[in-house]
């Protein structure tokens, strides 16, 4: 550690848009940091892929390695920057700082929700801070809210957009009324999607950051194999259109419920109101609504990633290290060092919350078909909120058709999707999304 107390030592793993973002904001402004903290905070260290990279934004008066052990394991480092991502070696090299007494900071959303429990069990056990605001959210300060601004309440709901990727796209898509295909290609044209989109668009990173936020709101463990994740590859242009004639815009929302059976966990398209604020979220913009028994419904929005933003939170939790504020909370995902997560299960699909769906289906232009879709759903006990028969759309043989039931659970919605797919006289595969 280091000797003096008036110093932060600080080394850094990754400099890439965070990392660089981090080490540029403290060299820049080290005054507003050490009147903020108390401290001088010093990068003294960091590992990169590629020493001899031009990295012109940032005075490299520190000592580069290509070895992140050289890192975790100095003893005048007082607190690493995991700023690398992905599982491994990011574990590793977590749980190393962590067992040589340091403080670590994260932006790495995988790594928790997968390692998670591992990681703060041996941060308590070593009395050492784990900061994980910049994991979530971008710039929202949303573990910061949970932890301490909102411990008054019980939390029974959220309902949040936390990637901005997918945001994007479905904005991109209904503004400039392209297909999805299109507008990924522009989002990874502007780095707001990686060159291999899939945990984006499959609803993985998503599915990464609800994991964590569940398991601060309602103490359960970090288990990310009982969330139900849906990407957006499914989502065409069509149902956002419709959508739109219908009054809703199409979002990737993450859901964390709790009812009497439990916590219901899901990532995946839904239909959101116009009237509703959540839908007027655009671009690669993030929110995320929380609705506690006190305060009701609390909305926040902002960046969901990108340098500054992710910086922000990771230097905040640099600042609240060197605080030493509340260290088992921020140690202890369940918010409590004293016990362990409790055992609320993520309820399953006969146990789900139940809400409207939309289905979409392209049918034969035949007497009767509107009947015997509508019998079916009746079959699986399901009343109908609105059914539409696109005119527009009509062609000499089919006809596009459009249902929005009442409430029902999600093994009532899977049943009557796969009962319509099987008719005779369906054209195309029937499309169902939720409607919040």
């Amino acid at each position: 550690m280091s000797k003096s107390k008036d110093i932060l030592n600080v080394g850094v793993l990754g400099l890439g848009t965070v990392g660089g973002g981090v080490v540029s904001a403290l060299q820049s402004s080290p005054e507003l940091f050490e009147s903020r903290s108390g401290k001088h905070i010093k990068v003294v260290a960091a590992c990169v892929r590629n020493p001899n990279k031009n990295r012109s934004a940032i005075a490299m008066n520190f000592p580069i390695t290509s070895n992140p052990f050289d890192i975790v394991e100095d003893p005048k480092i007082d607190l690493v920057l995991e700023l690398i991502g992905g599982v491994e070696p990011a574990r590793r090299l977590v749980l190393t700082a962590l067992n040589n007494g340091k403080n670590v900071v994260t932006a790495n959303k995988a790594l928790l929700a997968v390692h998670g429990e591992e990681i703060f069990r041996l941060a308590a056990e070593k009395n050492c801070f784990v900061g994980y605001e910049a994991a979530v959210a971008g710039g929202i300060p949303i573990i910061k809210v949970i932890r301490e601004g909102l411990v008054a309440n019980k939390i029974t709901k959220l309902h949040g957009i936390i990637n901005g990727t997918c945001n994007y796209i479905l904005t991109g898509m209904e503004k400039h009324q392209s297909a999805f295909d299109d507008i990924l290609i522009e989002a990874q044209q502007k780095g707001f999607a990686e060159e291999d989109p899939s945990f984006d668009i499959g609803g993985i990173d998503a599915a990464h950051k609800l994991t964590i936020l569940a398991s601060l709101l309602f103490k359960i463990p970090l288990e990310l194999d009982k969330i139900s994740v849906v990407g957006i590859a499914d989502v065409e242009l069509e149902d956002i259109n419709y959508a739109k004639k219908l009054g809703y815009k199409i979002k990737h929302l993450a859901v964390a419920e709790k009812s009497e059976n439990g916590v219901e966990l899901r990532v995946g398209p839904a239909l959101v109101p116009e009237t509703d604020m959540l839908s007027k979220v655009d671009e690669e913009m993030n929110a995320i609504r929380l609705e506690g028994n006190l305060l009701g419904p609390l909305l926040m929005s902002g960046a969901g990633a990108g340098a500054g933003p992710t910086a922000s939170s990771v230097l905040s939790d640099i600042v609240d290290s060197i605080r030493n504020s509340k260290l088992e909370w921020a140690s202890v995902i369940t918010n409590n060092s004293d016990n362990e997560p409790s055992s609320d299960l993520v309820i399953t699909a006969e146990q789900t919350i139940a809400s409207a769906f939309y289905y979409r289906l392209v049918a034969s232009n035949e007497p009767g078909m509107l009947a015997s879709i509508t019998n079916i759903l009746a079959a699986n006990n399901i009343s109908i909120e609105a059914v539409i028969q696109d005119e527009e759309g009509k062609k000499a043989d089919r006809v596009p058709i459009l249902i929005v039931t009442e409430k029902i659970k999600q093994r009532q919605a899977d049943a009557t999707r796969l009962a319509l797919s099987e008719m005779p006289g369906i054209f195309s595969p029937v499309k169902q999304f939720r409607v919040k």
